[in-house]
Order: structure tokens, then sequence, then C-alpha cells
């Protein structure tokens, strides 16, 4: 009997630890959320160099959930464009593309892709891959192919950015080598071209590029 009370003790015991883990985890998961769900918030009512850091490492370290990383991305890698008003016909038309913040990511690693369409077509694009410091990066592009005729034409900078995990965080703890406190730290994931992007973002920023004749300049009778 009493054998069966104390292993049923002990099974209630079990079942209320289990319960506790389950709940902190919960609430702990929870908290977490609302936390980047703030620091979203406050990023779109003050955008600032710091804020985007501080997103970019709310998805690097796994802190934003999948539907908030949706939501970060664009936020930091939506360029500025700046174009003029009007250009004239005989000259190439060109804009000027920026991202606004400079973002660093330890865990992630991004496949960036920048493409140029021109009146729906696909004209030309670079790209570059496995890249952990994501800078502003001004640069200039054009419309091609150049304007034969004045008019308006679409223009779009179609971006697509694919982040892979290239280091996990785990725990390190080795008396032998005289690590005697547990301390996070980040190791290598083996094949990271062959494994699936873990965030994928997309961005298309239309525009319209307007093509005027060139005004003849007149002279005095």
């Amino acid at each position: 009997m009493r054998n069966g009370m104390s292993v049923t003790r002990l099974l209630v015991v079990l079942a209320v630890l289990a319960v506790g883990i389950a709940g902190g985890y919960l609430g702990f998961s929870q908290f977490g959320r609302l936390c980047t769900g703030l620091a979203i918030a406050d990023f779109v009512a003050n955008p600032s160099a710091q804020g985007a850091q501080t997103l970019a490492d709310l998805v690097d370290n796994g802190s934003a959930t999948a539907r908030q990383a949706e939501r970060i991305l664009p936020l930091l890698f939506t360029p500025k464009i700046a174009k003029e008003e009007a250009y004239v016909l005989g000259d190439v038309p060109k804009i000027r593309v920026e991202l606004p913040f400079e973002v660093t990511f330890s865990s992630l690693a991004a496949d960036v892709n920048e493409f140029v369409w021109v009146n729906g077509k696909n004209q030309y694009g670079t790209g570059m891959q496995g890249a952990h410091l994501i800078r502003t990066n001004s640069h200039a592009l054009h419309l091609y192919p150049a304007p034969t005729t004045a008019g308006t034409h679409t223009m779009e900078v179609r971006y697509l950015y694919q982040l892979r995990c290239e280091r996990r965080r785990t725990w390190q703890w080795n008396p032998a080598r005289r690590i005697f406190l547990p301390r996070h730290i980040l190791v290598d994931v083996p094949d990271v071209r062959a494994r699936a992007p873990k965030y994928e973002c997309r961005i298309i920023v239309p525009m319209e590029i307007r093509v005027v004749q060139e005004v003849p300049l007149q002279t005095s009778p």
C-alpha cells in the first residue's frame, strides 16, 4: 500500500512539474512574442539604425515567429528610391536605390537577388550569396533598353532575400577543459547550401519613368 501510495505521489509530482514547465515555456514564448511585437511597433513609429539591428537580431536568434519575420524583413530590406520627375529623350534614365539601414546577422546568411523589370519584362539583375552584413549599398539602376520614344514607362525593382541558417546556438560545458559554467556558443551547420531557406522575402518596388522630348532653347529675335 505504501509502495502504491509512493508511486502515485511520485506520478502526481511529476505531472505537476510537467504542467509547470510547459506553462512556464508557453508563458515565456508569449512574453517573447509580445516583446518582438513591441519592437516592431516601435520601429515603425520611430525607424532608427539601432531599431533595425534589434529587429535583425530578433530574426537571427529565432525570437521572432515566422509571421513576425514576414513583417520584419520588408521593413529592413525595402529600399529608398530616388528618381527624376522626367527624363529627356536620348538620355538613359537611371534611378538610385539604397537600403535605409545596415544590419548584421550572426546565425543566418542571406542570399540576395536584385532584378530590374521594364514594361513587364525582366531585363537584368545581380546577386550575392552568404552575406552576414547587409549594407545600405547606394547604387544606380538604368532603364534598359533605353527609350526611343517619349512617354511613360513602367519599371520595377524586384528583390528576393533568402536567409539560411548557417550557424546554430548551443550550450557548451566541459569541466575537463576548465569550462565549468555552461556558455552559449555558435557552431557551424553542415551543408548550408543544400538546406531550404529558413526565411524568404520578396519585395517589388514599382515606379513610372516619364520620358519627354527635349524642349528647344528659345532664341531672342
